[in-house]
């Protein structure tokens, strides 16, 4: 005897959903809202930068022009790590938005998804390059506080920690390009999927329902968004954080402006110590950055917003689940711990040419007397000023002292690059401020030396 188990009713999940003026309506309400707290931060950032020039009275609202301008906005509307309210209502605002859009015309409204999403994430590359054309090389930056800058001073300036295999320069180029392919094919594929699946089977087992026209696929919609801001904010996505780390490039494209040569331990194979050379601006490098850029930038962000789609579509609670585990495995298909990597040599152009080769000796070990003495002596340097710095700041403020510094510096970074324009406008701040009689460890970043905004 066979015995046919009925769908569940969900009678209630059948009736229609608001209509798509009514969503609209409220996401524009969201959107003023929005606004408003973005020119509130705006004016914050504007007020921090009145405070870090070489003399309050120096920075004029003119000075908030061209480059300096672009990137503070751009900072305002990121840059949300310990903000996660706003990080909410930014996403919250765009889902709804999209949610309206797609109740018109489905295909129509997803098609304009992707394209507001991609151009949103060319933000931070924007941001990148700017800061890129206005800075000479990683030495000049100056930091004036430990708490804003430790990513870019002290011994953390020269280290560069991959959280990718797109940022791992000690692996293979080769598997970088193959990672990248087959998250660009799985993206790729659930895109194309959801694009093309405009119905879906209702809760009563009714086949063919028009995608977010119940009120069952419009409540799913607002759950997947819901788990979207949850997985966004969470510990999961380093509270806020995008997978793409503008710091690290930033970072590493000013130090390769010159011939560069990084030392690192192979923690995962050998554990000897080997060094790796790269020309002054290493072609790999930006290939690297363009597949980081379109898979944890624009992949990252368009599932992001694909997800609440995909949610709207299941036809069971447990389909939910599923969906959103998934999403979450394409998104962390590429992370791993890489090899910290340490900037022991950084020479310009004229200097003399090196006999090797870093396009094709990744990861290999060299035998040249004088780098490898050059190595050896940089890395007794480091170790001596620590021991140093050590013994000075438990003398003089004790052990407990020091160990919370210790703690607040692991916990540092530098999050807001917008700053490395602004001090292109005063390239003597340190010396005015010394003469002053200022106290430097209370200021926030600045670069010096930055050259002309544009």
């Amino acid at each position: 005897m066979i015995v046919i188990i009925p769908y569940p009713k969900y009678e209630w999940f059948q009736r229609p959903c608001p209509s798509s003026e009514v969503t609209l309506i409220v996401a524009g309400m969201l959107f003023v809202w929005t606004a408003i707290l973005f020119h509130q931060r705006v004016d914050r950032i504007k007020t921090k930068l009145r405070g870090i020039g070489p003399q309050p009275d120096d920075y004029q609202d003119d000075h908030f022009v061209g480059s300096l301008r672009i990137c503070s906005l751009i900072s305002a509307y990121m840059d949300h790590h310990e903000d996660p309210g706003f990080a909410i209502l930014r996403l919250g605002t765009k889902a709804i938005l999209f949610l309206g859009l797609m109740q018109r015309n489905f295909q129509h409204g997803f098609l304009i998804m992707l394209a507001v999403l991609f151009v949103e994430c060319s933000l931070n590359t924007a941001r990148i390059l700017l800061v890129y054309q206005n800075c000479k090389s990683i030495d000049s930056v100056q930091p004036l506080a430990d708490d804003e800058a430790y990513d870019i001073t002290g011994d953390n300036a020269r280290q560069l920690e991959p959280t990718n295999v797109q940022e791992d320069l000690t692996r293979p180029f080769a598997l970088a390009v193959l990672v990248f392919l087959t998250q660009i094919v799985l993206i790729g594929l659930v895109l194309d999927d959801t694009y093309l699946t405009t119905t879906r089977t209702c809760f009563n087992g009714t086949t063919g329902c028009l995608m977010l026209t119940s009120l069952g696929s419009y409540c799913l919609y607002l759950m997947g968004t819901f788990m979207t801001c949850v997985y966004y904010v969470g510990p999961t996505n380093s509270y806020g954080s995008k997978e793409l780390n503008p710091t690290f490039w930033l970072k590493l494209f000013l130090m390769n402006k010159n011939r560069v040569m990084f030392e690192w331990e192979d923690l995962g194979g050998s554990g000897e110590e080997r060094t790796l050379e790269l020309e002054a601006k290493h072609w790999t490098l930006w290939v690297r950055f363009a597949m980081s850029f379109l898979v944890n930038e624009v992949g990252f962000t368009m599932l992001l917003y694909v997800l609440p789609v995909k949610v709207a579509g299941q036809a069971t609670i447990m389909g939910v689940v599923f969906q959103a585990l998934g999403m979450v495995y394409l998104v962390d298909l590429d992370n791993c711990t890489g090899n910290v990597l340490t900037l022991v040599e950084s020479t310009h152009k004229n200097n003399k040419e090196s006999t090797t080769n870093g396009s094709h000796d990744y990861g290999s070990s060299y035998q040249m007397d004088e780098k490898q003495f050059e190595a050896e002596k940089q890395k007794i340097i480091r170790q001596a000023m620590k021991d140093v710095e050590a013994q000075l700041q438990a003398l003089a403020h004790g052990d407990q002292r020091h160990h919370a510094q210790k703690q607040r510096k692991k916990r540092s970074k530098f999050t807001n690059i917008t700053s490395a324009l602004f001090l292109s406008k005063y390239p003597n701040t340190n010396n005015r401020q010394r003469q002053a009689g200022g106290n430097s460890e209370k200021s926030p970043l600045v670069l010096n030396g930055g050259g002309p905004i544009s």
